[in-house]
């Protein structure tokens, strides 16, 4: 039987939907000579029941509405310890306490240093904190789906955080399966796309030995006692195998993993042809409030603030408990308009950019291909300002 789910090619997501669903487990996520996670068929045990194309997002025939002025809002926390452990104001934890609160179970992505990669986790085999805050990665899903539905029918609630293409590939897994979706909440971010798991590898082997591995990764870190480590900082710290660390001010990382990111240059096949985040299927959007400066220059003190798109009406009275434990106020749809500018032309046009890249990765090797691109000089000038900065600031 050939798979029409095998031929989507660049445009599948690697949601996992279709490995999740098969009842033969003919599909399986594995990751291809990028390290993207695609679906490997083995058709030994398949029975042609055609659950896996129903279940992708990719294939399914529906149409989605332009995206229209919802309920928008900016959040903080008034919890220090809170904003500092979150990318931007907090607003995550929210909806997650109040998840956990009701018996129910949080689904996100943390970072396994054992296998190397992103991965979806629930609380129940992890703790909230490694699931908040930006995880510039992409996360393999495995069989949370299959884990979801099961909380679903047993009657216990659900929150799902993840890509807008994840979302929509579990919104399109429940459908599949006919399950039951009064008790799922849905949450998506403000996505830029995201770089493969052997990309990151690449770049924090420049700093590990066979002695002393990455196992943890904070992409976010704050630091409200370093003028250099707040929230637009973009601080990467990195936590070794040995108990020992290494932070990463914006300066000094920034050409050899932040700035191939923001410029598009190894992100998914399918992340240069997306308009799934400005039609997005989650309950709510959440992402950093950039605009703030903009729209209220006196609340930005640069350790955070979150934006907030209402997508589902049926959450608005929960959202208006909730904030009552932080600062927020209602945004005109202007002030995050920006969030829902069609990207793909640009995206499009940096594709052939990012085959270069790429390829020069693949025959030169990760570092001579950032310095490659970005040139030797600049980066070094760039880190050699960075290192004067720490110096002044430590006298």
């Amino acid at each position: 039987m050939k798979l029409k789910i095998l031929d989507i090619g660049d445009s599948c997501t690697g949601c996992g939907s279709c490995a999740n669903i098969c009842p033969k487990t003919c599909l399986k996520l594995q990751p291809n000579e990028e390290g993207f996670f695609y679906p490997a068929y083995n058709d030994t045990n398949c029975i042609e029941c055609g659950l896996c194309e129903k279940a992708c997002h990719v294939l399914a025939d529906k149409h989605h509405v332009e995206p229209a002025p919802d309920s928008f809002y900016l959040y903080r926390t008034n919890k220090e310890d809170l904003l500092r452990a979150s990318s931007s104001g907090g607003a995550f934890t929210l909806f997650a306490e109040w998840t956990l609160n009701q018996g129910g179970v949080v689904y996100g992505s943390r970072y396994n240093g054992e296998t190397e990669r992103l991965e979806v986790f629930s609380t129940d085999k992890t703790s909230l904190e490694s699931l908040r805050k930006s995880k510039y990665l992409e996360s393999y899903t495995g069989n949370t789906f299959s884990e979801i539905r099961r909380h679903l029918k047993e009657g216990r609630r659900v929150l799902y955080c993840g890509t807008p293409c994840q979302v929509r590939g579990l919104k399109q897994y429940i459908e599949a399966t006919k399950t039951p979706t009064d008790l799922l909440l849905t949450i998506d971010f403000a996505c830029h796309g995201v770089p493969s798991n052997y990309y990151f590898n690449c770049f924090k082997r420049m700093f590990e030995s066979k002695k002393r591995k990455v196992v943890d990764v904070d992409f976010r870190h704050k630091d409200f006692s370093q003028p250099n480590m707040m929230w637009k900082n973009m601080t990467l710290r990195l936590v070794f195998s040995d108990g020992k660390e290494r932070v990463f001010l914006r300066n000094s990382y920034y050409y050899y993993y932040y700035e191939p990111f923001l410029d598009n240059l190894f992100l998914r096949k399918s992340c240069y042809k997306c308009d799934i985040a400005r039609h997005s299927d989650a309950d709510i959007t959440l992402g950093d409030f950039w605009g703030i400066k903009n729209h209220r220059q006196e609340l930005d003190d640069n350790k955070g603030m979150s934006f907030l798109s209402l997508h589902n009406p049926k959450y608005k009275e929960l959202w208006d408990v909730l904030r009552q434990k932080g600062f927020s106020e209602e945004l005109p749809f202007e002030a995050i308009e920006y969030q829902y500018i069609d990207r793909r032309n640009k995206y499009a046009s940096q594709f052939k950019k990012r085959e270069e890249f790429v390829h020069q990765i693949e025959t030169r090797g990760y570092k001579a291909a950032v310095y490659g691109y970005y040139g030797k000089f600049n980066i070094y000038k760039m880190l050699l300002k960075t290192k004067i900065k720490q110096i002044i600031g430590r006298k």
